[in-house]
């Protein structure tokens, strides 16, 4: 019987047996055995390390095939199932597991999970963090937990036991991956029968969740750089939709101001100016009202709209502006707003309505309400738009106005003008008729005096002195 030494440790026994008889060893046949024995633990020290040296081409193979799966995909979920997969076949294990978490949760759930043929898959199932001391001490610790025996160890007492029994769990390796030295998240591997963990194998275990860490970093800044590309993209569009928008709307009120521009008739401006708005704000209904501000009336004027809406004709109808002071206050400080009325006036269905004032820099001349389903509000540049239209409307109207007085002022001088030269006419008529007259009653006079100077005889000259005295009463 020769021992067989392997690292100063006793490896085994080389028996030699002679069972037909007894039998005296001979020193050299004892040497013999000590020989074989030597060598047969340089065979076994050569093959342990042919099996290390193995073991660690595969442990490099797999942290070169992990970081070249790491350099050809930046898709978190891809890599970190291929590496439970590797990791897994390397260590000839049962299962292998990570899970995403923080160390606040109550639990973390099973995300990413590589199952031998047979062992139950237990993606999606939760580990209890609270009251389970083994995942406590892998969150806190930076080194690899192993537990050979879920039944023998203290680690597995309470909710981790029961745990590990409900997931088919016989031996454990667990630690934690770290990025930025903030905890992310637990990566183990399981066997369902007891097994004693080699320390190559917690080394490997280690790299890989180091190698995960990195990974994981550069997963959650690409996802980053995308949420930053994507939010920028839509930025981009919103911008670009808000330019359009503001020279969509821009192009409408230089139509609508150009429209209103072209009449100097304040209906049609009005008509035009609720046509416009009602077709670009997309509104159901739009009507004006024209202010008497002395007496405090507001009469409703003009409206219009769209061919689906159901709105009664209120043209005609009048408020009083004491009825509803709230809202006239704020036309008046030329302001405008949005509402909802509670009880709609004039038999109108329930609608949002934006009230905008028509006014210049003397006078409020009235308002403009817009209607839309009461699910809609009117956006600010919405608010905007519309108020600029009833600006452009108070110019109009101003200028309308102003045209109409300038034309009646224009009739009137032609009626004054008219009235003089009547007066005129007449009056040279009445001055001319007298003057023609006394002009021939001093031609006859003149005659009769010529006469008068010719007459021979006293009584010829007496009836012409007459004559002549008839004309001179004349």
């Amino acid at each position: 019987m020769v021992p067989i030494v392997f690292e100063r440790e006793l490896w085994g026994l080389l028996i030699a047996q002679h069972c037909r008889a007894p039998r005296h060893w001979e020193d050299s046949e004892v040497d013999l055995l000590k020989q074989i024995a030597n060598q047969a633990g340089i065979a076994i020290q050569h093959s342990q390390l042919l099996a290390q040296a193995q073991q660690q081409a595969q442990q490099q193979l797999l942290l070169n095939q992990l970081i070249r799966n790491i350099r050809d995909s930046l898709d978190r979920s891809t890599v970190l199932q291929q590496a439970a997969d590797s990791l897994r076949i390397a260590l000839n294990a049962s299962r292998c597991c990570i899970s995403l978490c923080n160390p606040e949760d109550a639990f973390f759930t099973v995300e990413y999970s590589s199952n031998a043929l047979g062992i139950l898959d237990i993606r999606g199932r939760s580990v209890p963090i609270a009251g389970n001391p083994h995942t406590q001490k892998v969150i806190n610790s930076d080194a690899v937990v192993a537990v050979d025996d879920v039944n023998q160890s203290d680690l597995m007492q309470g909710k981790g036991r029961e745990a590990a029994h409900q997931l088919e769990i016989g031996a454990i390796i667990a630690t934690a991956v770290r990025t930025e030295q903030q905890f992310i998240g637990v990566i183990s591997v399981h066997r369902t029968n007891p097994h004693r963990w080699a320390d190559r194998e917690l080394s490997l275990l280690k790299q890989v969740a180091d190698q995960l860490a990195v990974a994981i970093n550069q997963a959650t800044l690409y996802d980053r750089l995308q949420n930053l590309n994507e939010q920028l993209e839509q930025k981009v569009k919103q911008r670009t939709a808000q330019v359009s928008q503001a020279l969509k709307y821009e192009a409408t009120v230089n139509r609508i101001t150009d429209k209103v521009r072209e009449s100097l008739d304040e209906e049609q401006i009005l008509q035009v100016a609720l046509q416009e708005l009602t077709s670009v704000l997309d509104l159901l209904y739009c009507d004006t009202a024209a202010y008497d501000n002395e007496a405090k009336v507001a009469q409703l004027s003009h409206e219009y709209s769209s061919l689906d809406a159901s709105f009664s004709q209120a043209v005609g109808q009048t408020v009083l502006m004491e009825d509803f002071p709230d809202r006239f206050k704020q036309i008046y400080n030329r302001e405008p707003f949005q509402f909802c009325e509670l009880k709609p006036s004039f038999n109108r269905p329930h609608a949002s309505i934006l009230s905008l004032p028509i006014a210049d820099n003397q006078e409020v001349l009235g308002d403009i309400w817009a209607f839309r389903t009461s699910d809609r509000s009117f956006t600010d540049q919405e608010v905007r738009i519309a108020q600029q239209v009833a600006n452009q409307c108070a110019i109009a109207i101003r200028q309308a106005r102003l045209y109409k007085a300038a034309q009646a002022r224009v009739e009137e001088l032609d009626r004054l003008h008219l009235m003089k030269d009547d007066f005129l006419s007449t009056v040279s008529h009445e001055l001319r008729s007298p003057v023609a007259n006394i002009k021939l009653s001093l031609d006859i006079l003149q005659v009769a005096l010529d006469k008068m100077k010719q007459a021979s005889d006293a009584k010829e000259h007496d009836r012409m002195e007459k004559k002549v005295q008839k004309y001179l009463e004349v």
